[in-house]
């Protein structure tokens, strides 16, 4: 049986509380002393915090570790939910990354590398991250399963060619073990089920680890529910830093953590890992552009046969969703960029080839066009048909992006799933009755993924930065469409 692996991450965020610093310092000196490498994700602001107060000494320990982005200003209002509600989606786009930017910029100045993974602030997730993520080069979308608005079953996933994973940590505060013998106690106990549990899995079980280090010092209300609770945004010379807890309380929870570890260490078989092993772990699973360089012009080693792609078609009349391929999976928009591929090729040459490449990754378009679409169209022309794949693969091939909506005559529009239903039942009917079409039925075909997209009832908005009552509808329709891009790893 492979060893469970073990993720320590530390959400370093308090750019208010000075002693979060030295809370900080003596957590990075018990790591080194134990020769743990773990996963530090930064808020920018914090970075220049750090900078600010003249401590080099901490921003050179720190990069002993993976380095992840944490948004530049962690829970300071606007938050991206709610700048990102009153945009369409290539402005907030646009907006996000203006405001993510600095921070982002900060982070690569100082640590003269790329953040290796990005952990959204508290339930502040917003789509509109990936498209970021794919310009800075960030690999790994690094969330938890209450933050997420996507439900991904604890399992990565590849969501817009980023590695992504939202699972429960085991533990979620190492910050105040000897707060009482229970607390201590339950985290043994805690970590002790989840390793019997992964240490009898097939293959290497994951155990994360999450804490914050700023409440290794401070008290009661952290620095920013104390701040910006409820919608709240204190004015910066307003700023209260949260209550510290006693020299001997610090002292206490310091030894507390680190004989935690030493326990982990004495009575387990485990690997450390960090963010930066994950992201080399699954790496070679992505089909990266350069893997299939030229894929649309036969050069290809990766290809798909007649009877696979008869299959995906059979499949996607009903439900569109991501398609396994041997040791790999296709997202919806690359089983459908095959199909268009398959059935172009029938009506420029007359015959169905034997088999057509993989596409490498397909990522969500930065634009999404505002037009109606015709919700009651039943059947589509043949020459509409081609028509759309062409769109389809000219957007594909130009801008290994994929348009949401097709034209479908005259003024008249339709959505990519209708059309795709149309696209699966063309090939249906002419490879199995040889037939040639002069219209297409569009059955009513759906988009799987989807379903992975939390309701509105099931988002954590009761983080206590959020307004009191807020919601956020469009956030999980945008989050709806980017599940095109969607599969497993």
């Amino acid at each position: 049986m492979p060893k469970p692996k073990v993720l320590l991450r530390f959400d370093t965020e308090d750019y208010i509380t000075p002693e979060s610093n030295d809370a900080l310092n003596a957590i990075l000196d018990i790591l080194d002393e134990l020769q743990i490498k773990a996963t530090f994700v930064l808020v920018g602001h914090k970075i220049e915090m750090l900078l600010n107060e003249g401590e080099t000494e901490i921003l050179e320990k720190l990069q002993h570790h993976a380095l992840g982005y944490h948004s530049y200003m962690h829970s300071f209002h606007p938050l991206a939910c709610e700048y990102l509600e009153r945009l369409g989606w290539r402005e907030g786009v646009e907006k996000f990354l203006k405001v993510e930017e600095p921070g982002h910029k900060t982070f690569v100045e100082i640590f003269d590398q790329t953040p290796v993974c990005y952990t959204q602030p508290g339930a502040d997730w917003v789509p509109h991250t990936y498209v970021a993520l794919q310009q800075w080069e960030i690999p790994f979308f690094f969330s938890e399963d209450k933050h997420s608005l996507i439900n991904l079953q604890q399992k990565p996933f590849i969501l817009n060619g980023i590695l992504t994973l939202a699972k429960k940590p085991t533990i979620s505060n190492l910050t105040c073990l000897a707060s009482s013998p229970d607390t201590l106690n339950n985290a043994r106990n805690k970590f002790y089920q989840d390793y019997q549990q992964t240490s009898q899995a097939k293959e290497p079980g994951l155990i994360i680890l999450v804490s914050h280090p700023g409440r290794m010092i401070t008290s009661k209300k952290s620095w920013d529910v104390l701040n910006f609770a409820k919608g709240i945004n204190t004015p910066r010379k307003k700023w209260q830093t949260p209550p510290l807890k006693s020299r001997i309380e610090y002292e206490q929870d310091l030894q507390a953590f680190k004989q935690f570890l030493i326990d982990l260490m004495d009575n387990y078989d485990f690997e450390w890992i960090t963010a930066k092993n994950l992201v080399d772990m699954y790496k070679n699973r992505i089909i990266h552009k350069d893997r299939v360089k030229g894929a649309y012009h036969g050069e290809s080693n990766l290809t798909v046969d007649s009877n696979t792609i008869q299959q995906i078609a059979t499949a996607f009349i009903k439900e569109i969703s991501y398609y396994q391929l041997g040791d790999m999976w296709l997202s919806p928009i690359q089983a459908t960029s095959i199909l268009c591929h398959f059935l172009q090729i029938k009506a420029k040459e007359g015959y169905f080839p034997d088999s057509v490449p993989v596409p490498g990754e397909i990522f969500f378009p930065e634009d999404i066009p505002e037009v109606k679409v015709s919700n009651d169209l039943e059947c589509l022309g043949w020459a509409e048909l081609i028509q759309g794949t062409e769109t389809i693969m000219k957007m594909i091939k130009t801008d290994t992006s994929f348009p949401l909506k097709i034209k479908a005559g005259g003024n008249l529009w339709i959505e990519l799933e209708k059309f795709i239903g149309g696209l699966a039942q063309a090939i249906i009917t002419m490879t199995k009755d040889n037939l040639t079409l002069d219209r297409v039925l569009l059955p009513h075909t759906r988009l799987k993924t989807k379903d992975f997209v939390k309701k509105i009832d099931q988002v954590h908005w009761s983080w206590p930065i959020f307004e009191f009552g807020y919601r956020n509808g469009k956030i999980l329709e945008y989050t709806k469409l980017l599940s095109w891009t969607m599969k497993p790893i």
